[in-house]
């Protein structure tokens, strides 16, 4: 698919392995979340949810710290990739922390945009892991814009035989943009931790 690109090293090794290493320090910020997709979904009845941990670089509420040892990677990205990435528009910076599957877990997690509006999405993989990214043919624009709302998501998931476009297999170093009105979904690594950092932007 066009609107999909995928560069891998993005940053130098040594940068790479700094990065993980923050994550994965006793002293660093994890917040657990009940549903990793959304949190609002949770509420609407039949709803399957899995479990993790995050932290918010960017959003609502969210002054992290650790903003500025991460910012370089969407200077790199816009080089390497020849993109622009507005910082003045970056609306979410977010990591994803997810611990091996339970038995019986589906393939993948739910599937879903991070917002509704026109956006980008962008994925920086902080660790090799065995928990693929799923980008789907369908787009949450197909739906009147009076549907587009949690519960008519959800329904419309729920009712539409969805489509892989791309599945992305988690590469420390790797970069991938993507139209943020994809669908797209994480899934629960089997045999390790899977970290993401999530970019959001207009």
């Amino acid at each position: 698919m066009d609107d999909i690109k995928i560069i891998d090293n993005l940053l130098p090794t040594v940068y790479q392995d700094a990065i993980e290493q923050m994550f994965l320090s006793k002293d660093f910020n994890w917040h657990y979340v009940s549903d990793v997709t959304d949190q609002t979904y949770k509420n609407i009845e039949g709803y399957v949810s899995n479990d993790g941990f995050a932290h918010m670089f960017i959003g609502p509420k969210a002054n992290s710290p650790y903003f500025d040892f991460i910012k370089p990677i969407l200077y790199q990205a816009e080089e390497s990739l020849g993109i622009t990435i507005d910082q003045k528009k970056l609306w979410r910076a977010r990591a994803g922390f997810l611990m091996p599957a339970r038995p019986n877990t589906p393939e993948y997690n739910n599937e879903h945009v991070d917002h509704i509006i026109p956006h980008y999405t962008g994925l920086y993989y902080v660790n090799d892991n065995d928990g693929p990214t799923y980008i789907f043919d369908q787009m949450v624009s197909e739906l009147p814009p009076s549907k587009r709302n949690d519960k008519d998501i959800l329904e419309y998931v729920r009712n539409t035989k969805m489509t892989i476009a791309q599945t992305i297999e988690p590469k420390k170093g790797r970069f991938v943009v993507f139209n943020g009105l994809r669908f797209h979904s994480s899934s629960m690594p089997k045999n390790s931790n899977r970290i993401v950092i999530t970019f959001n932007w207009r």
